[in-house]
């Protein structure tokens, strides 16, 4: 007779194998079933002695007797030390009467994203603050917060953790304006108010935010405008003072809108922590 995976785990949970004697009566029963519950417990227990950190045991706790946890297992343990010792400093922040596996789908998901992050520092944070809050009941996650993650570069993480803790912020498009103001040619899409930080152009922001609207994490406007204030740091930027120069004689200005966090995009900044 063959017996399920879960059954063999059900069997171990409900025989509380707490010794190395107890287990290994277990292995040596004439019982197939407790044969089996023997040998997947103590494969649990040398799972659980070779890892180093305290928050990693509260996540191998969590899952150990869970349907379907062998490929949340098989990422676990190919994260590197370094970025499973983060991950555990930051499950140890968490209250200890808050601990609860909120949704193991995404626990899985996003312990598979970290692996292949881990070196991008910034998107890699983002994965371990949601894989700390799939455990933590005061927070809320989603299965779609890994794949916006999935679908993210680190250079995104940075600017996303700064833009999203806004509500709205000024956006400008460069337009070579053809006689009234109504006619006009967009030469340069969604330039970000970055005081000059780096030439956008060069690092292609724009299609950072076309990328960040099919998302769903932001919607642009440009019939609508914030206080002209917001808007005077454009005529600074080295794009708008690129096209300026390489265009003299044209008429060169901006068309300005506005871009707004969608409620999805807050819900998604709090559950990886750019916002409370």
């Amino acid at each position: 007779m063959v017996f399920s995976t879960d059954d063999i785990k059900n069997v171990a949970e409900s025989m509380k194998t707490d010794s190395v004697s107890e287990i290994h009566s277990l292995q040596n029963s004439s019982d197939k079933r407790l044969q089996q519950a023997g040998d997947f417990e103590a494969e649990s227990k040398l799972m659980a002695a070779e890892i180093k950190y305290e928050g990693i045991k509260v996540l191998h706790k969590l899952v150990a007797f869970k349907k379907g946890t062998q490929k949340f297992f098989e990422s676990l343990f190919m994260l590197e030390h370094d970025t499973q010792k983060r991950l555990s400093d930051k499950i140890k922040r968490v209250v200890e009467k808050d601990i609860k596996l909120g949704s193991l789908p995404t626990l899985t998901l996003a312990t598979e994203g970290l692996v292949y992050s881990q070196e991008e520092v910034e998107l890699a944070e983002l994965f371990e603050n949601l894989i700390t809050n799939t455990i933590d009941s005061t927070k809320t996650t989603h299965p779609a917060y890994v794949s916006i993650l999935n679908q993210l570069n680190s250079e995104e993480a940075v600017l996303l953790s700064t833009i999203l803790k806004q509500k709205r912020i000024a956006i400008c498009d460069v337009r070579q304006i053809f006689g009234d103001m109504f006619t006009y040619l967009t030469l340069y899409r969604h330039l970000l108010p970055l005081d000059g930080y780096f030439n956008q152009k060069e690092r292609n922001i724009s299609t950072y935010v076309d990328n960040w609207i099919r998302l769903g994490l932001v919607s642009v406007n440009y019939e609508l405008e914030m206080n002209e204030k917001f808007y005077q740091c454009f005529y600074k930027d080295p794009v708008y003072l690129e096209i300026k120069q390489d265009m003299q004689g044209k008429n060169i200005d901006l068309g300005k809108g506005i871009l707004d966090i969608s409620d999805l995009g807050r819900a998604f900044a709090k559950s990886v922590n750019i916002i409370d």
